[in-house]
């Protein structure tokens, strides 16, 4: 059954003020509160037409137009096109969503009231399963076979915590601040003494956006222009902070008592003797990382069995179809695609760098994150060493970039 995707394009009927823009668009023309430049703006609503509900991560593009905006409202399915500038007498837009055939309209914007796109569903793709909830697998610890000094039992998150994860986390908290114009904003807690940078919002890089009242997954594309589903891509531009605060925020979903203290970003207590959900100490993950003690045999110390192409996202491989086109045409990827480990624990050589809770022994105030990632190169067999599982390297909490995420652990709980 093909199904239509219903387009409609409103140019605003009341005077509307961006923030961060000086123009406002009235009734299908348009004005300007600086210099003599005219823009547009309009509403761009996407839904299925047999159901009636809007569809996000749509990727819109002007034919044509440099330096205009897309942003999403509290509506799902409902875009808003700023920043079209009144240079030529008729536009192109072009509209792509996965599992959905493109499409194009020409349009006038002062005659042009509305448009209807029609997208098909395509026969031959079927949309990846969404991963709602992290996964947590158990570790058992064999006191007699750890080297690495680790006691107890502990749950590891299958992958790395995905987009829509931390999109439903950010949209679910109190005390943050959103700073910055749209495509370059950081989000910010607030713990009542400071702000403290849980996250980037960078549009190059981030695929969450802010739309001044919700979070929400940016329409995505791949270097070849294909509309691609970002929710289980791995969050990135996360911070130290925002992994901890991800993770007292989870402990609260599970009504468990949240491990650390925000006042001094501080575990409460020993980590061993507390229920719920932290970052795992470098040890910790490592043992995971390795197999536990179910070791598989292999001559490589990566996390798995099979080879570095059969096991990682690294920048010898991250250009395949799919990838967000980070830079040079790579990227991430969806989690979980590599062979798991014998734990059934996925990405744990490459996609992305992860938080731990252990401190630097070189670097005072720094946090050790593990993991090479899909950006690190590979140029001889002394690189070789990012991809294996006691790799660590250390940065500031408020360190972020396009190859750091992270993902939880969980001790003393069945």
């Amino acid at each position: 059954m093909k199904k239509i995707l219903l387009i409609t394009l409103l140019i605003f009927t009341t005077l509307f003020l961006l923030a961060g823009c000086d123009s406002v668009n009235l009734s299908g023309s348009s004005s300007s509160t600086g210099g003599s430049d005219e823009y547009y703006s309009m509403l761009v609503e996407v839904v299925d037409e047999e159901d009636g509900e809007g569809l996000e991560q749509a990727a819109l593009e002007l034919e044509g137009q440099s330096g205009y905006g897309v942003q999403s409202s509290s509506d799902e399915g409902v875009y808003e096109v700023y920043d079209l500038d009144g240079s030529e007498e008729s536009y192109t837009i072009l509209v792509d969503r996965f599992n959905y055939e493109s499409a194009e309209k020409a349009f006038i914007p002062e005659e042009d009231l509305s448009l209807l796109v029609e997208l098909e569903m395509t026969d031959d793709e079927e949309q990846e399963d969404v991963i709602d909830d992290p996964n947590m697998i158990e570790v058992e610890v064999d006191e007699n076979n750890s080297d690495l000094e680790i006691n107890d039992t502990f749950h590891i998150s299958q992958h790395p915590i995905t987009n829509k994860q931390y999109v439903e986390f950010l949209n679910d908290m109190d005390d943050l601040d959103v700073r910055g114009e749209d495509g370059e904003q950081e989000v910010l807690f607030d713990n009542g003494s400071d702000t403290f940078k849980l996250i980037d919002l960078n549009q190059d890089f981030s695929q969450i956006g802010y739309n001044g009242e919700d979070f929400y997954l940016r329409g995505w594309s791949d270097p070849s222009g294909k509309s691609i589903d970002v929710s289980n891509y791995p969050v990135i531009e996360v911070t130290w902070y925002g992994a901890v605060a991800y993770t007292n925020w989870l402990s609260d979903q599970e009504d468990m008592d949240e491990l650390y203290d925000l006042a001094e970003w501080e575990l409460k207590d020993d980590a061993d003797t507390m229920e719920g959900y932290r970052l795992p100490m470098d040890k910790e993950w490592e043992y995971a990382a390795s197999g536990g003690n179910k070791p598989g045999d292999t001559d490589n110390n990566y996390a798995g069995e099979g080879e570095l192409d059969e096991v990682a996202w690294y920048w010898g491989n991250s250009d395949e179809d799919g990838n967000t086109d980070l830079v040079d045409d790579k990227g991430t990827m969806p989690v979980g695609l590599k062979e798991e480990n014998e734990l059934e624990l996925h990405d744990m050589s490459g996609l992305v760098r992860e938080w731990t809770q252990t401190e630097s022994d070189d670097n005072e105030g720094e946090f050790y994150y593990m993991n090479g990632s899909w950006g690190a190169p590979i140029e001889g067999d002394e690189d070789e060493e990012y991809f294996e599982v006691d790799y660590k390297f250390s940065d500031p909490p408020s360190h972020r970039r396009r190859h750091i995420g992270f993902r939880p652990v969980r001790t003393n709980s069945d």
